[in-house]
C-alpha cells in the first residue's frame, strides 16, 4: 500500500538520499555531454550545439533539484 507523502515523516537523511539519487544520473549525463561537445566542436557544429543543449538542460535540472532541496530542508528545519 502506498503512503501519502504528507503522512510520511521525511528526515534530512531521506532528503539527502533522494537528492543524491536524482543528481547521480545527471552528473553522468553532464560528463558525457561535455566529452561529446568537446569532440564534436571541430567536426560537426550542429551536433556540438545539441551536446551544448544537453549541458544546459542538465544544469537547469540540477538548479531545480537544489532549489527544491533548499526549500524542503527549510520546511523540515521549521517543523523540527
Amino acid at each position: 500500500m502506498k503512503k501519502k507523502m504528507l503522512d510520511y515523516p521525511l528526515t534530512a537523511e531521506d532528503l539527502d538520499r533522494a537528492i543524491h539519487d536524482l543528481k547521480t544520473p545527471l552528473t553522468n549525463v553532464k560528463t558525457f555531454g561535455h566529452l561529446l561537445e568537446r569532440r564534436l566542436q571541430d567536426k560537426d557544429g550542429q551536433l556540438a550545439r545539441y551536446a551544448s543543449k544537453i549541458q544546459s538542460n542538465v544544469d537547469r535540472a540540477n538548479m531545480l533539484i537544489n532549489t527544491f532541496a533548499r526549500e524542503l530542508r527549510q520546511t523540515l528545519k521549521n517543523k523540527g
